[in-house]
C-alpha cells in the first residue's frame, strides 16, 4: 500500500476523531460480516476498537486476523468522504 501524503493523513485523522463509531468487517464462517464498533484514534495514529470478548466478531477476529474498518465523514459535512482500511490484527 502506498504511503499517504500529509494532507491525506490529516484528513483521515480528522475523520477518525469526528466519528466515534466505525463498521468492522470480519469473515464469519467464510462469509463477510459487518458490525458497528466504537473506536478511538491514539496520538500515534493507531486505531483501537472496542469489542466484547463474547461477540461474534471477536471470535471471527481470533479465527481470521484479516479485517476491514470503514469510517464515514459526519453527515453535516458538505462533501462525503469514506475512509476505509484493511489489515491484520
Amino acid at each position: 500500500m502506498p504511503a499517504m501524503d500529509d494532507a491525506t493523513l490529516a484528513l483521515l485523522r480528522a475523520t477518525l476523531l469526528a466519528q466515534p463509531v466505525a463498521a468492522l468487517a470480519t469473515l464469519h464462517g467464510g462469509e463477510p460480516a459487518v458490525s458497528m464498533v466504537p473506536h478511538v484514534c491514539l496520538p500515534d495514529g493507531r486505531v483501537l476498537i472496542h469489542v466484547s470478548s463474547l461477540a461474534t466478531h471477536t471470535a471471527d477476529m481470533r479465527a481470521q486476523d484479516r479485517v476491514a474498518l470503514l469510517v464515514t465523514a459526519p453527515a453535516d459535512r458538505k462533501s462525503t468522504r469514506l475512509n476505509s482500511s484493511h489489515g491484520y490484527i
